[in-house]
């Protein structure tokens, strides 16, 4: 092939890497979206996990303000909530509050759900630095319980919740004060920052027309992130062999593919001032050897290919080859008997635990904590 022919191949195979990175990134945002449902949680994706430290900063002093005047007892809104986070630390609060609510803003959630998952993790959040306090063993243990996996199962969130009645930590919150502190912070947080706001949204016809309130991210907002998700989808392309020589590296920014996606560098380091050293410094002989390593051309051993194949095909094993065909399953033991009972169903049989007794209450939560990981 000549060189030009060569050339509108590579660049061929490094326009099908960046369709590839695009297609990797959109399925990673529908991976999200089958655990949690449409509305993807946008705070666990860069381009929300920016928004979120872009927000912070603003939303803590909001809620700090906020405490500290409830505390002198000057008068405002909802003030009464601040007696249900008393001891809680501002940081924590703006984290958990804008974590919920923008995903609620994606999702277009009714106020009463939004406020309940604020309130929800900041009830979780309590819990588990008062547990801490108490039994740190126990609260770590149940902390990698619970962050073991992409979301905790239902079951595992009702033992956490009977680990913390047992300890005397469980908070019993009212419907009404979960609300109340809820639509609290998430007020603050939008005033705050911008970011979302509460709308009527008009339900039915007729005489059933109804209107209720949702939150939603300002249209600034949203058109912010979808520019970010668009910007994420060039940033991370497929790597694909080359068919002419890279370009070689004569400063820490311009070698390797003929497009380089951008943010391509010589290390892999996001530190700026590091990257900056590293453009002043001089390495020649660093970028002889990259170059010259890059530059060496491989090809497919075809005989050991055909063997592979041959050997794959036949569903032989020789030489320690993985079989083509699956092991069958053990069966179950003789015997066995799963004793594992969540506290529905011990409420179920009168409140009588089938498990063995408990070990004291300062014990409680790092035996409960294995049984979560089982």
């Amino acid at each position: 092939m000549e060189a030009s022919g060569l050339l509108e191949a590579q660049r061929a195979l490094e326009d099908e890497s960046r369709a590839l990175g695009i297609a990797r990134y959109r399925q990673q945002r529908s991976k999200w979206t089958a655990i949690l449902g449409e509305g993807v949680d946008e705070a666990a994706l860069p381009p929300g996990r920016r928004l979120l430290r872009l927000a912070l900063r603003p939303t803590i002093d909001a809620i700090a303000e906020f405490l500290k005047a409830a505390q002198q007892g000057r008068a405002g809104r909802k003030h009464s909530a601040h007696k249900l986070l008393e001891g809680a630390e501002p940081e924590a609060l703006a984290y958990l509050t804008l974590r919920c609510s923008i995903q609620s803003g994606v999702q277009r959630d009714r106020i009463q759900k939004a406020a309940n998952s604020v309130a929800s993790a900041v009830i979780g959040h309590l819990e588990a630095e008062a547990l801490r306090s108490m039994n740190k063993p126990g609260a770590l243990g149940l902390e990698r319980s619970l962050n073991d996996g992409p979301a905790p199962s239902g079951r595992k969130l009702a033992l956490a919740r009977e680990i913390y009645r047992r300890e005397g930590v469980a908070l019993d919150w009212s419907p009404k004060e979960r609300i109340l502190v809820g639509t609290k912070l998430i007020e603050l947080a939008a005033d705050a920052c911008g970011l979302f706001r509460e709308v009527l949204v008009p339900e039915g016809s007729g005489k059933r027309r109804r209107t209720y309130q949702c939150l939603e991210l300002t249209e600034q907002a949203d058109e912010w992130l979808e520019r970010q998700h668009a910007r994420c989808e060039l940033l991370d392309p497929i790597p694909m062999p080359m068919v002419v020589p890279p370009r070689p590296w004569t400063t820490p920014f311009d070698g390797g593919y003929l497009d380089p996606p951008p943010g391509t560098s010589i290390v892999r380091h996001n530190t700026r001032p590091y990257l900056d050293e590293l453009e002043n410094a001089e390495m020649p002989r660093v970028y002889r050897a990259i170059n010259q390593i890059q530059s060496t051309a491989w090809k497919i051993n075809r005989p050991v290919l055909e063997t592979m194949r041959t050997l794959w095909e036949s569903g032989g094993t020789l030489g320690n080859l993985p079989s083509r065909d699956d092991e069958p399953l053990p069966g179950k033991a003789p015997g066995f008997r799963d004793r594992r009972a969540c506290p529905q169903r011990m409420e179920a049989r009168g409140g009588q635990d089938p498990r063995p007794q408990c070990a004291p209450q300062g014990q409680a939560a790092g035996a409960d904590a294995e049984a979560l990981g089982g």
